[in-house]
């Protein structure tokens, strides 16, 4: 399954940011730099924003912050 996979089936979850922060930190652990997984992110962003899914769009880039470590102390992901 591809990152924008993913991304997509998790932006239907009852709490996608959650749930995008769980799949975050589990590909961090299985090897994945932070900015592999940002450069990805941001092309999922671009996607949404092509199509005009501005909520699914804000809830990525609130994950690319928390992945750039741009967030509350209790939402970093420390590995």
């Amino acid at each position: 399954m591809t990152l924008l996979d993913r991304v997509e089936t998790t932006l239907r979850a009852d709490d996608p940011l959650r749930q995008l922060r769980a799949m975050a930190i589990e590909s961090l652990a299985a090897g994945m730099g932070r900015q592999e997984l940002l450069d990805g992110l941001e092309g999922v962003r671009a996607m949404l924003r092509s199509q005009d899914r501005e909520a699914d769009e804000d809830t990525v880039m609130e994950l690319m912050d928390i992945v750039a470590d741009y967030c509350s102390q209790h939402m970093k992901i420390e590995l």
